[in-house]
């Protein structure tokens, strides 16, 4: 397994399946890794949280759900459904927290690919 993969692993990543999905081929599915993690729906959500455009944010997070499921970012996947789940219920409480929360294990994802 690639040395960036066998570190997003150990960062709580789940790899594994996402290898089982790429037909195991290591390199596929670090090229995925890293489009997912350049996503604009990233920067689009954020946008749409600060106009509270509820139901454009709700779009962006759950499109960032399953892009994030697919490709094993566990960590990142954890916090998006922190987001997409109350805006499902209509509640807006605390989502820019969590937003920030989101940004910030993006970052430490990103370095251990690079």
């Amino acid at each position: 397994m690639n040395k960036k993969l066998i570190n997003l692993k150990n960062a709580g990543c789940a790899i594994d399946s996402a290898l089982d999905r790429t037909l195991n081929d290591d390199e596929f599915l670090l090229t995925c890794i890293n489009q997912a993690l350049v996503d604009n729906n990233f920067n689009d959500l954020g946008d749409a949280l600060k106009k509270e455009d509820f139901k454009a944010a709700f779009e962006y997070s759950h499109t960032l759900k399953g892009i994030l499921a697919n490709v094993g970012l566990t960590p990142l996947y954890d916090i998006i459904v922190q987001i997409v789940e109350p805006l499902r219920k209509n509640n807006t409480a605390n989502l820019t927290v969590k937003y920030n929360a989101l940004i910030v294990e993006k970052q430490k994802l990103s370095l251990l690919t690079k």
